[in-house]
């Protein structure tokens, strides 16, 4: 089981949801962690100030356009060489956004660029920088359940988490190329102020009572995925299906034809729900 504290982790999309969770599970559990994200300098070190009170890891800030190839390389393989004199064996491309499918192209062309290019720009990147160290290392991407199962209500944003989930499924080769596993996280509806608001306007306007309303994620429970999937070195391109009541590795069957679906998948750890 690879230890994570110690290790040297990049997360963007790192100052609020999903991403602020994951980095503090990560520091809580001594890692040193470069928090990436558009938000004000100001504001992203003070979050990175809060994280480091915890007293296992440390974490810094670094602003950064995940849509910039410059920025991305200089965030994710210069910052943490520059803060903890080391490469990032830890990677999770955690940014993303949404927009309406009537949005125009612009933005949805801009969407597409976070969601996707992003992330296979940055697990390419990662993968460079670690095998360039010598070392071994995890990249997970955030998709979605979105990216598992149909979404008509964007269409769009499901294209994006569809590609984020068949890329990091099909980076299986990193693991002997470049001593990489790469997985995938697939979060139900979770309670976060971007993508999560949404999501929860969007169908609050269908249905007030509608059903994925009544029974939404916190972000802590959808990092002990995250966790689960870097401690577990035996997990590659794995898509992890979070859901409020059971997590499931998705089974893709790579030796035979088929691909089994959730009910047929392994169960992952879950902390107790409130």
């Amino acid at each position: 089981m690879p230890a994570i504290q110690g290790s040297t982790a990049w997360i963007s999309g790192a100052a609020q949801g999903i991403g602020l969770a994951v980095a503090r599970e990560l520091v809580a559990k001594g890692a040193n962690v470069v928090m990436a994200d558009l938000l004000d300098a100001s504001k992203g070190e003070s979050l990175a100030a809060d994280l480091c009170r915890l007293g296992a890891g440390t974490a810094v800030y670094d602003r950064v356009d995940v849509t910039d190839t410059a920025s991305l390389h200089r965030s994710l393989v210069e910052k943490p060489q520059e803060a903890f004199g080391c490469c990032a064996t830890i990677v999770v491309n955690n940014a993303g956004i949404v927009v309406n499918d009537d949005a125009g192209d612009a933005k949805i062309k801009s969407m597409m660029d976070v969601n996707m290019m992003a992330v296979m720009k940055g697990t390419q990147m990662a993968a460079e920088a670690i095998r360039s160290a010598g070392k071994k290392g995890v990249v997970i991407n955030t998709a979605s359940m979105g990216g598992l199962l149909p979404l008509p209500e964007t269409q769009a944003y499901a294209a994006s988490k569809w590609a984020v989930v068949g890329y990091s499924i099909s980076c299986r080769p990193l693991k002997k190329s470049h001593g990489v596993r790469v997985n995938c996280v697939c979060p139900a509806m979770t309670q976060t102020p971007a993508v999560g608001t949404f999501f929860a306007k969007k169908f609050e306007e269908q249905d007030a009572n509608h059903p994925l309303l009544k029974d939404q994620l916190l972000p802590e429970e959808v990092a002990d995925a995250y966790v689960a999937l870097i401690e577990n070195d035996k997990l590659n391109s794995q898509a992890a299906a979070i859901m409020p009541q059971v997590s499931y590795l998705h089974n893709f069957d790579f030796v035979g034809v088929t691909m089994q679906g959730i009910q047929d998948g392994v169960k992952l750890p879950r902390r107790a729900r409130l």
